[in-house]
């Protein structure tokens, strides 16, 4: 069975294979642009759950689930994370063809090491 997400997922031509396993593969990833508490990275936070690390910041994803109907009490507010997350996860706008939907497995992959594809469901 082939996976979703592979060592040269998105990696189109030899050129672009060489270049990333033979250089940028080892290399950190520096992200600029992201979603998570200033203080929390100053402070060096370890997250507790991938529901902390993924949902408690990062407003563009409670847009994508309050476009999608799913209750303001599974997005900020005093849901359990597990809930949170399972909300998120059945998240419509988690389609295969958004873009979404490789940028999350990516995520899990790299920074977590985890070779798990979200998978949405019907609300």
């Amino acid at each position: 069975m082939n996976q979703y997400i592979h060592d040269d997922f998105l990696l189109t031509s030899d050129l672009a294979r060489r270049l990333f396993h033979d250089y940028a593969k080892t290399m950190p990833i520096i992200d600029y642009h992201n979603h998570l508490d200033a203080k929390q990275i100053w402070e060096n936070h370890r997250a507790s759950n991938i529901a902390e690390c993924w949902l408690h910041s990062d407003h563009y994803l409670w847009r994508a689930m309050r476009s999608n109907g799913i209750e303001e009490h599974y997005i900020t507010g005093n849901a359990p994370d597990k809930e949170k997350f399972e909300k998120w996860c059945q998240n419509r706008s988690l389609s295969t063809r958004k873009p979404a939907l490789p940028v999350v497995s990516l995520r899990a992959r790299a920074i977590l090491q985890l070779l798990i594809t979200i998978k949405p469901r019907q609300l």
